[in-house]
């Protein structure tokens, strides 16, 4: 269907927001009142629509997203399938990376900062 409306027929990179909820509430976090949300996939969606792209549009790698990905209940197993489905040795996860930089995390209600992390194989 992308491709009929736009003349688009491979996208390389998925962008999945897996979520919204948030364990912090960082002023700068353009997601505003949306942290609140219940998640916006369940693990089938989120595989589903990874094997669509994949088959349909020939999406090599997955970025995951939220809020704060690393509090979705499935991530693991979300991880495991794109890694295995693009056959990619990462699953690059953008995270509020509680650890992060203590500029940013001085920002923060409840310490978060802003960052991304790999996720080994």
């Amino acid at each position: 269907m992308i491709g009929e409306v736009t003349g688009i027929h491979r996208i390389r990179m998925l962008y999945l927001q897996l979520l919204y909820r948030c364990n912090f509430e960082c002023p700068h976090c353009f997601h505003g009142e949306r942290l609140q949300h219940a998640d916006a996939f369940t693990l089938d969606e989120a595989i589903s629509l990874m094997t669509l792209m994949r088959d349909d549009y020939g999406t090599e790698a997955v970025t995951l997203l939220g809020g704060e990905p690393f509090v979705y209940k499935h991530l693991g197993e979300v991880v495991r399938y794109a890694k295995q489905a693009s056959r990619s040795r990462s699953a690059p996860t953008a995270t509020e990376s509680s650890g992060g930089c203590p500029r940013l995390r001085r920002g923060c209600s409840r310490g978060g900062a802003g960052g991304s992390r790999h996720l080994p194989q």
